[in-house]
């Protein structure tokens, strides 16, 4: 994974692959695999967060990787572009724009021409789709992060297209998903690509691990007593992430345990308003944030896949209660807690047992199971061996 970023010029080839039997894989001319990321946007998110772990860390020497995004840069993409990555925008604001931004998309496929090509998120599935009939790309995966995501609840644009993605998905060589309740949901809605692929999310523990002098500091800079309970929710203010039933249940655990505070730190979230709240933008160092919490909470009512944000606080240490949705139950495991979508009353015990418990041994258990099964290093390997089995069909 140590490899140097390197440039290739527009006379390298990338078909005709031989096979080198010693090295246990296929070996493209330019001795380099050729994959093309194609993403609705790079805003901060789960999907987009591991896009840049994967960009950073694979082996540059091995993969000449290049991202699209369908929207404009963000402080997300600049990480991308430091890691040696090249970030394409296509800048499409409306939906009236996808035929101007899909014309920018083929000329760059044709210009890049990809072995792979790798999209993440349903619009670029769609438009990838398209693109590698168009530009005969070799290989086509998609990358499914979602569960059952209540599309009602946004523009009619997504649920259109999410509609197209069956039938088109027989085209697809792999789809490639972080969740058993992704891969169970879309095979539900008639996903039928030539292969799956799991690959769950993985964590740098070196980055996300406990820190009591951290968390000390920003208490004190965001006005808490470092005496007093604090429960932390990072996620953005949208439908999926079930913020007014925890406003709900802060209600229950305030009559319980009325010094609690609730630090909720996400797009939008100043918009949601209780005494015992306090809320803050997309924070730039979020691990220092988890060593602030002595419980973390997700509420999500629907569509996770596989939580980054979970996985993030139980490598600090930080003792969970979540909602049973998408493979939360399964990522949490026996060291927190997870209660029924859409319940307070179920949230608001859940946290108080949480906020009663807050043993060493159940915090070490929290990020013993996160560097044990979810490390990075698993990820990106992971990632990697799908890579090369592909080329190698």
């Amino acid at each position: 994974m140590n490899g140097v970023p390197g440039g290739m010029n527009a006379n390298d080839e990338s078909s005709g692959a031989d096979c080198d039997a010693s090295a246990g894989r296929c070996l493209l001319p330019s001795g380099r695999i050729r994959i093309l990321h194609l993403i609705t946007s790079l805003e901060f998110g789960g999907a987009e967060i591991t896009l840049e772990k994967v960009c950073r860390l694979m082996d540059h020497d091995r993969y000449l990787q290049t991202v699209v995004s369908l929207t404009a840069a963000t402080p997300l993409s600049a990480a991308i572009e430091r890691a040696g990555v090249q970030v394409h925008y296509l800048n499409m604001k409306k939906n009236l724009m996808i035929v101007g931004a899909f014309w920018r998309l083929l000329k760059i496929v044709r210009r890049e021409r990809p072995d792979i090509i790798q999209s993440w998120l349903y619009h670029a599935d769609l438009l990838a789709t398209i693109a590698r009939r168009i530009c005969s790309v070799k290989y086509l995966l998609w990358n499914v992060r979602c569960s059952n995501m209540d599309l009602t609840r946004y523009n009619k644009m997504t649920s259109a297209v999410r509609r197209c993605l069956p039938a088109l998905s027989q085209a697809v060589d792999c789809a490639v998903v972080n969740s058993g309740a992704g891969e169970r949901f879309h095979k539900g809605l008639g996903y039928r690509p030539r292969r799956w692929k799991r690959i769950e999310n993985g964590f740098d523990c070196g980055r996300f691990k406990p820190d009591n002098g951290r968390g000390k500091m920003l208490r004190a800079r965001w006005g808490i007593a470092e005496q007093v309970p604090v429960v932390g929710v990072v996620a953005r203010n949208d439908p999926m992430k079930g913020y007014p039933v925890l406003l709900q249940a802060i209600d229950g655990v305030i009559a319980v345990m009325p010094d609690t505070k609730f630090v909720l730190i996400g797009n939008g979230v100043e918009r949601l308003h209780h005494d015992a709240v306090v809320s803050l933008p997309p924070q730039e160092d979020i691990a220092a944030c988890y060593t602030a919490f002595d419980v973390f909470c997700l509420p999500s009512l629907f569509g996770e896949g596989f939580s980054n944000v979970i996985g993030e606080a139980m490598a600090c240490g930080v003792p969970v209660v979540a909602t049973d949705v998408g493979d939360n139950a399964w990522l949490v495991g026996d060291t927190g807690w997870t209660v029924p979508p859409g319940d307070a009353a179920s949230l608001a015990r859940g946290l108080v047992q949480a906020l009663s418990d807050l043993s060493v041994e159940r915090k070490q258990a929290a990020r013993n199971r996160i560097a044990g099964t979810f490390h990075l290093d698993h990820m990106i390997s992971a990632y990697q061996d799908l890579y090369e089995d592909i080329v190698a069909l």
